[in-house]
């Protein structure tokens, strides 16, 4: 099989002020590469005189010579056409001496976790989630879901940095303190400290007084002690990284708020608060 060396910048117009799409231009290789670029302006010049009536910056650079043995390297070129704007585009597609006009596209490699135990996540298999994390937009905005369960770990190695932060409560207050534990509602939501999600169970009255475990009272602390939270909270939106489980969407923050105790238990009082 013949391979050839690809090089798609050679002649850029740019049309200023819009968002823009890039496209190959391939003009036929009985046409000589000048005439290919006064075919080119020509287009350029009907759409700017009748429609766009704005600046067209040309660059152009021929890599013609240091690639001799590339076929018509010189009859290939890229445009930069207005979104707004496509006259340019519909004047080319009709242009008898151009081969093809390709829209310039950008790939990246599939999205495979290499997360220890996503091999064994049939699930996610199942769902088809490697083809759902393939469209996701690089450096998209996160999505914010709130878990409602038995509280979350939040110092699991999965999940550390995928728990929402509320951004009023942290930081250093006027007074030189950590919102975080300043004993103040900052942000005067009702809740005080609430920087990583809420702890609603409030069991004074049901478990004995001696008791160790976190029930007694509502707090700023939703850590999970049962297990089911954590397990939830890594189904939905474990981070992809090299350890345990892969989530379904790990471009989430998660809202930790605890509405279950430590046997599973909730007062149905308690979960219409929320």
């Amino acid at each position: 099989m013949k391979f050839k060396l690809l090089i798609t910048i050679f002649f850029s117009i740019t049309f200023l002020n819009n968002a823009q799409t890039k496209y190959f231009v391939k003009f036929k290789d009985n046409l000589p590469q000048k005439d290919c670029e006064i075919l080119l302006n020509e287009s350029i010049n009907k759409v700017s005189q009748t429609t766009l009536n704005k600046q067209i910056t040309i660059r152009h650079k021929s890599f013609s010579e240091k690639f001799q043995n590339v076929d018509n390297l010189e009859k290939l070129f890229t445009i930069e056409i207005s979104d707004a704007n496509n006259s340019l585009l519909s004047i080319l597609k009709n242009d008898a001496n151009i081969e093809y006009i390709q829209k310039a596209l950008t790939y990246k490699v599939d999205e495979i976790p290499s997360d220890s135990l996503y091999s064994q996540q049939w699930g996610l298999q199942n769902i088809k989630a490697e083809s759902a994390w393939d469209l996701v937009p690089q450096n998209s905005k996160k999505i914010l879901l709130a878990v409602i369960d038995t509280g979350i770990d939040y110092l699991h190695p999965d999940l550390k940095n995928q728990i929402y932060i509320n951004k009023g409560e942290v930081g250093i207050d006027q007074n030189g303190n950590d919102k975080k534990s300043n004993g103040i509602d900052d942000d005067k939501n009702g809740f005080i400290d609430d920087f990583q999600g809420w702890d609603f169970v409030n069991k004074i009255n049901i478990y004995p007084a001696n008791m160790k475990d976190d029930f007694t009272d509502w707090d700023n602390d939703p850590n999970d002690e049962h297990g089911h939270g954590t397990n939830i909270a890594g189904v939905i939106g474990a981070e992809h990284n090299t350890f345990g489980i892969a989530g379904v969407n790990p471009n989430i923050e998660i809202m930790n708020l605890r509405a279950f105790d430590k046997n599973g238990n909730g007062k149905k009082m308690m979960r219409l608060q929320l």
